[in-house]
């Protein structure tokens, strides 16, 4: 058979007395195969949790399931209204399989999460990060001029703290330079 040969069939028996029976009817439908096209995983912006996609080709009447390592999904997992995206801890490490069906075949795929370096935040890209360098050579420039023109004590020790950012606990050193001037600079983005 062939998607041409989908509809319905009407017919009537008439037998050698030729009596007719009461009209009888069949409907053919074919289904095609289901077939996974792509599985894909993406992070959320807080990095928190991770969705993993799947995309098939196929009848409407399908049946989708995922598994962990061949067992249950991890606790609190969710799963989209059509079961086509899972949503998981992305602490959840392990090799998801997903698998869709129809009454005429099945395809699978999986997908292994892996811990990962965290990722930088958004806030934190590239062009912060050489805003942030620039600012500090600016600022070193200008409390070196300070230091020169003895506006500003060198002498003065430095201060440590412990802060603690998303990721682990850092040692930073400042140093608090109380200023002899009655000059007040801006420090914009651009050169002046």
């Amino acid at each position: 058979m062939q998607k041409s040969d989908i509809g319905r069939y009407f017919w009537v028996l008439i037998d050698k007395d030729r009596t007719e029976s009461e009209n009888q009817f069949i409907r053919i439908s074919i289904m095609d195969k289901v077939s996974i096209t792509s599985l894909s995983s993406s992070l959320s912006n807080s990095g928190l949790t991770t969705s993993l996609r799947v995309q098939f080709t196929g009848e409407m009447e399908h049946t989708v399931t995922w598994t962990r390592d061949g067992g249950d999904l991890p606790e609190g997992h969710q799963l989209s209204e059509f079961n086509d995206t899972l949503t998981v801890r992305s602490t959840d490490y392990g090799t998801y399989r997903v698998t869709v069906t129809n009454s005429v075949s099945e395809d699978h795929a999986q997908l292994t999460l892996t811990a990962e370096p965290a990722p930088v935040s958004g806030r934190f890209s590239v062009s912060w990060i050489a805003v942030s360098i620039m600012a500090a050579a600016i600022c070193s420039v200008l409390l070196g001029r300070l230091i020169k023109q003895k506006m500003l004590n060198p002498d003065i020790k430095p201060q440590c703290e412990d802060v603690v950012t998303a990721h682990r606990t850092e040692r930073v050193e400042y140093r608090v330079y109380p200023i002899k001037m009655h000059k007040v600079f801006y420090i914009y983005g651009g050169a002046h």
